[in-house]
């Protein structure tokens, strides 16, 4: 009897020792994590302190001159541009897992679509009018060095900073219909990123690394927040 349980507990501490045990025990510690989440959670800080830049301080009590709005829109339809063609690159890149395929063809058409409306309200026929900041010029740069240095996942990591912030501010900023910045409110307030991001991130996340991850996150997080302190300095 007491050889039985010896036996017995040598085959539980190797079934619990064995690679498969382990392998388990990593599946159920990813079933209960989001990348999504986590990458935004870790990087609150700079969310905080983007909130509390000048520019959407003045902008949020109606004091923020109209010229440097102005100039804020027009860096940002540099941006827009530039991102847009990045992502068209992405959409006819080859070898990428079906989801992630599909994730850049959609942005692409949403970018172009929001964009190429923006430079028809403003008559604006191209971006080569516009002089880039250094601001804007460093954030496209980090998108640049992120589609040629990294796997396509990556970019989706990188494209998610503005998302989510924008969507943020749209929710926290106290900006009432009296306010001449109103739309800027109401056109970032109620968008939902996760639907476009949360599932491709999370169904991923095995294969990101999640230190490169949440450092690509962290970077774009303050480009966005720069580009903001740098509209008003």
């Amino acid at each position: 009897m007491k050889s039985l349980l010896i036996f017995s507990f040598f085959c539980i501490c190797c079934i619990l020792a064995s690679p498969h045990a382990k392998r388990t025990s990593e599946q159920y510690t990813e079933k209960g994590s989001s990348l999504y989440e986590d990458l935004w959670k870790k990087n609150l800080d700079i969310v905080k302190d983007t909130l509390q830049t000048k520019f959407l301080q003045r902008m949020q009590d109606g004091s923020l001159p109209a010229e440097l709005y102005l100039t804020f829109i027009v860096q940002d339809l540099y941006y827009l541009r530039n991102v847009t063609d990045m992502l068209q690159k992405m959409s006819m890149k080859e070898g990428m897992p079906q989801d992630l395929r599909l994730f850049f063809e959609n942005r692409f058409k949403s970018y172009q679509a929001y964009t190429n409306s923006l430079f028809n309200m403003y008559a604006l026929e191209n971006q080569t009018i516009i002089h880039p900041q250094p601001a804007i010029v460093s954030y496209v740069n980090t998108y640049h060095e992120v589609m040629q240095g990294y796997e396509p996942i990556y970019f989706a990591v990188a494209l998610l900073p503005c998302a989510r912030l924008w969507a943020y501010l749209g929710q926290n900023l106290s900006i009432t219909q009296k306010n001449a910045y109103y739309s800027f409110k109401r056109d970032n307030d109620g968008h939902d990123p996760s639907k476009h991001f949360k599932s491709l991130l999370d169904g991923h996340q095995r294969k990101i690394d999640k230190h490169l991850a949440n450092s690509i996150f962290r970077k774009q997080m303050e480009n966005e927040k720069s580009f903001f302190q740098s509209s008003m300095p």
